[in-house]
């Protein structure tokens, strides 16, 4: 067994082979970073040499090996609903410099498959609590998005080796190919589900 200690506490993590990246939250003492650990000898560390006071919220692995960092939407801040490639080559790392994309303004949640990244539209300030297109899909490439129209509310997303799932908050599942662009190709209802929280797609 071992552990690790990290300032600020972890917000999210990723597994790619054997070594696991997740980022850390802004506290008063440390600014929130991103770590890399090597999970059979215990090696590793924070990525960023000098981190701003960006707060990272979630870390998401391309099935090509792109590592890319999303601050998720907040009340009255500059770095709201923006994305991020993590670029090793470059040091110092300047987040601002690795720019992907900007979903305004409701970006809530990550999940990459084959060079495109699913974006899951959540407005967490209250004020438009439905949207009529939840899901966006960003091709990482060109960068360019298309919003999906789905009639609930996207609270987790997972992906098969093929295809991006969403579980809504009411418990309707959406099946997603990279391709789509317009809306979900097939739905699938979770009986009795009313709150859903997270989704886990055995690979």
């Amino acid at each position: 067994m071992k552990d690790w200690l990290v300032p600020g506490g972890i917000e999210d993590y990723v597994g790619q082979g054997k070594d696991v990246w997740y980022v850390t939250s802004n506290t008063a003492v440390a600014s929130s970073n991103l770590y890399k650990t090597d999970l059979t000898t215990g090696e590793g560390g924070k990525l960023i040499q000098d981190a701003r006071r960006y707060p990272l919220d979630q870390v998401e692995a391309d099935t090509g090996g792109s590592m890319f960092v999303m601050i998720s939407q907040r009340n009255k801040t500059e770095w709201s609903n923006k994305i991020f490639r993590w670029n090793p080559q470059q040091t110092p790392y300047e987040l601002t410099a690795n720019f992907v994309s900007n979903t305004l303004p409701f970006s809530y949640s990550i999940k990459a498959l084959n060079g495109k990244l699913l974006i899951a539209r959540n407005d967490l300030s209250g004020g438009h609590s439905e949207l009529d297109k939840p899901l966006s899909l960003l091709d990482l490439k060109t960068h360019q998005q298309v919003h999906l129209t789905w009639e609930h509310r996207p609270i987790a997303l997972d992906h098969t080796a093929d295809e991006f799932v969403a579980l809504a908050e009411d418990g309707m599942l959406a099946f997603i190919r990279p391709e789509a662009s317009e809306k979900p190709d097939r739905e699938l209802e979770v009986p009795g589900l009313q709150s859903g929280k997270w989704i886990a797609v055995k690979k």
